[in-house]
């Protein structure tokens, strides 16, 4: 049997405003931000400032 989704407990939502929010989720987290639309949505993981 091939298994076709999985389930992700573990996932969150974060909401960030701002005149700067793009750039700075695009420094914390592993998706290109800056290339969102307004009301749009990707997963990412977040990072530690060190990129870790």
């Amino acid at each position: 049997m091939t298994r076709k989704s999985a389930f992700l407990e573990d996932r969150g939502v974060v909401r960030v405003s701002g005149e700067d929010a793009a750039g700075f989720l695009h420094n914390l987290v592993t998706n290109d931000v800056e290339a969102l639309e307004i009301g749009q949505a990707r997963y990412a993981a977040l990072l530690t400032p060190q990129g870790k």
